[in-house]
């Protein structure tokens, strides 16, 4: 008897609603050592939609646009001065290629835009949106389980590529990244 063998899926363009809860801790560094700021570890939040387009059976380009909100704060402040503390909101767009490894597992990986839309300080230093920069870019490699499914779980480490601060405000002259 001959045994029947259903052919393989092909995937079609596909999109969605997403939303996040972001683990992010603010790090300074001047590329060589990491500066003695320590920041804690912070829970922020992001919502957004995403647009998957396969480019074969293994590979799909996936932009997302998301709206992103965290939250910074100094683990301690004595011996700390003129240091950011506080939230920033801004909108992203990863440009994710993800790699389909199995039916339950892909990996994504690419670059990150990020616009600032607004800072709001928590603390008594003067540090206000112009002391950053607009417009910064960042690397991401994350995991997606089950990413043909309608409901999809995925983490995500990205870092920053760019120097957030603006360069007319003598404290923060170090490369940011998050």
């Amino acid at each position: 008897l001959p045994i029947y063998k259903a052919p393989k899926p092909r995937y079609t363009v596909s999109g969605g609603l997403l939303g996040a809860l972001n683990l992010s801790q603010f790090r300074v560094t001047d590329g060589s050592y990491v500066a003695s700021v320590d920041y804690k570890y912070g829970l922020g939040y992001a919502g957004g939609v995403w647009l998957n387009i396969p480019i074969n059976d293994v590979l799909s380009f996936e932009p997302q646009a998301q709206y992103s909100v965290l939250k910074y704060s100094l683990k301690s402040e004595s011996g700390v001065v003129k240091q950011f503390a506080g939230t920033i909101q801004y909108q992203s767009y990863p440009l994710l290629f993800k790699v389909h490894a199995s039916e339950k597992l892909a990996v994504l990986i690419g670059p990150q835009l990020d616009f600032n839309n607004s800072l709001k300080n928590d603390n008594t230093q003067r540090y206000f949106k112009r002391n950053f920069q607009s417009f910064s870019t960042a690397a991401s490699i994350g995991l997606e389980l089950f990413p043909h499914e309608k409901v999809q779980i995925y983490g995500r480490y990205f870092a920053g590529l760019t120097d957030m601060k603006d360069g007319a405000n003598p404290n923060l002259d170090r490369k940011s990244t998050r």
